[in-house]
C-alpha cells in the first residue's frame, strides 16, 4: 500500500511540474506594452504596463495607439491629449506609421507648450513599443504636423 502512494504521489509531483513547465513556456495571449504619461502634479512621467492581446484585430499598433489615446489608468497621470481625441486613421508603409489624429487635440484647454512636448511623448511611446519603425508622420486634423 506504502509503495502504490508513494508512486502515486511522484506521478503527481511530474505531472504538476510539467503542467507549470507548460503554463511557463507557451506563449501567452496577451503582450507587455509599456505606456508612458505625463505626471498630473510634476513634470516627471508616469510609467504603466498594460497587457494587450497578442493579435488584436484592429493590428498591435493601432490598438497601442488607441490604448495610448484613452489615457492613463492612474490618477497620478494626465492624457496626452483632450479626451474624446481619437486615431482617424492608422496604417503602415515599409518602416513609416501615418497617423492622423482627430481634431480633439486641439482642444481649448490645451497649452501649445504642453501640446508640442505631448507629441514628442506620443511619438516616442509608439517608437519604444515598436522599435522597427523608421518614421512616424502625424496628421491632426488632416493636417501634416512636423
Amino acid at each position: 500500500m506504502k509503495k502504490i502512494s508513494f508512486r502515486l504521489a511522484a506521478c503527481a509531483v511530474i505531472v504538476c511540474a510539467f503542467v507549470v513547465s507548460l503554463a511557463c513556456f507557451l506563449p501567452s495571449a496577451a503582450r507587455r506594452r509599456v505606456f508612458v504619461f505625463p505626471s498630473v502634479t510634476s513634470g516627471d512621467r508616469v510609467v504603466e504596463a498594460r497587457y494587450v492581446p497578442r493579435r488584436p484585430v484592429q493590428g498591435n499598433i493601432p490598438l497601442f495607439v488607441d490604448e495610448l489615446l484613452l489615457g492613463p489608468q492612474s490618477r497620478r497621470a494626465r492624457p496626452l491629449f483632450a479626451l474624446g481625441t481619437r486615431a482617424e486613421f492608422c496604417f503602415l508603409r515599409g518602416k513609416t506609421l501615418y497617423l492622423g489624429l482627430s481634431k480633439e487635440v486641439l482642444a481649448a484647454d490645451a497649452v501649445a507648450d504642453d501640446m508640442l512636448g505631448d507629441i514628442a511623448l506620443f511619438k516616442e511611446n509608439i517608437r519604444k513599443n515598436f522599435s522597427r519603425l523608421d518614421n512616424i508622420v502625424l496628421f491632426i486634423d488632416g493636417k501634416y504636423v512636423e
